[in-house]
Parts: C-alpha cells; structure tokens; sequence
C-alpha cells in the first residue's frame, strides 16, 4: 500500500500543473490502444501506448528514443521524464527496474462541437461502471496515467474539451473508483 502512494504521489508531483489536453485514445477498454494519429513529436502517444509495465529502463529508453532526465533516483526506486520543446511529456517510474507507473501530458487531441462531454454525461457515471460503460457514455477517452502495485492496475482517463472543460475517471482493476469534473457546460 505504502509504495502505491509514493507511485501515485511521484506521478501527480510530475504531472501537476498540467492543463488537460487529452492523451492515449481508449475506446474499448482492450489492452491494444485503438489507433493514434500521427504526432511528430519526438515524444508522442504512439511511443506511451508501447511502454508497458514490466518493462526494463532499457526497453523504455529504446521506445523513446534517448535516455531519460532522472526525477528520482533512489536505489529501487527511479522517475525519469521525456520532455518535448512544447512541454508536453512523458513520465515513467520504475520499482528495481520494472515500469510499475507512466503517465503523460498534453500529448493527446482535444474534444469539440458534438464529441465534447458535458455536465450531463458526467453525470451519467457511477462507481463500479466498467470502462466500455464510460466509453458508451462519453465516447472514447485518452490515458493519462497507469499504476501498477500488487498486481493492482489503476488507470486514470480524461475527456478533455476544447474550451478547458473535461472529465477524469480513475479506474482500479477496470472499474470506476472516482470521478471528477473541470468547466463543463
């Protein structure tokens, strides 16, 4: 439980202040990520989708193309992000050199006219809804963090408006845990 919450701590210190801007594109809740298009940014959506727990400092510095900053470099325990001249980034945790948690922002499209998510469809979710209910109600979301502990996966998803508005869903083991909502009409 006690390295959930660093996990989870390291992945919010990193990712906060970071506007919602969309990421990863789930629309089934399958473990492939339906299609991306196309970034040219050094770091974008197609290298996160690859990067996937287990996985060694290696292989994610392969997928990225270069070596990491290091955010925290403890003896087991290592951050390190992959930062575009745009801001937007990756971050990747790793626990004794296995990817436990990644997360990523301002990689991902933004939501308009009939495909952005409103008061009322946030509404619409509960608690224990399987995320192809989510995706039924809100359409297809995009990945903003990913954790790994005990075995446990907790995923967090964001809808995000093109006016600043969006919803985040967090997920343990595929079911809703929380909910929250910024700006929606």
């Amino acid at each position: 439980m006690k390295n959930r919450q660093i996990l989870l701590v390291l992945l919010c210190l990193v990712l906060a202040g970071c506007s919602p801007s969309g990421d990863k594109q789930v629309g089934n809740g399958n473990a492939e990520p339906e299609a991306v298009a196309s970034d040219s940014r050094m770091y974008n959506m197609e290298k996160y989708a690859r990067i996937n727990p287990g996985q060694s400092y290696g292989e994610v510095e392969t997928i990225m193309g270069n070596p990491g900053e290091a955010m925290v470099d403890n003896d087991r325990l290592k951050q390190y992000q992959w930062t575009n001249e745009d801001g937007s980034m990756v971050s990747v945790t790793f626990y004794d050199d296995a990817m436990t948690g990644k997360g990523q922002a301002h990689l991902g499209p933004l939501l308009k006219g009939e495909k952005a998510v409103t008061a009322a469809m946030f509404d619409k979710i509960g608690e224990g809804m399987e995320m192809q209910e989510v995706v039924d109600i809100l359409g297809p979301g995009t990945e903003r963090m990913l954790v790994v502990v005990d075995g446990r996966e907790e995923v967090m998803m964001g809808w995000d408006n093109d006016d600043g508005g969006g919803i985040s869903v967090t997920l343990l083991d595929g079911k809703v845990i929380k909910k929250t909502d910024s700006m929606l009409k």
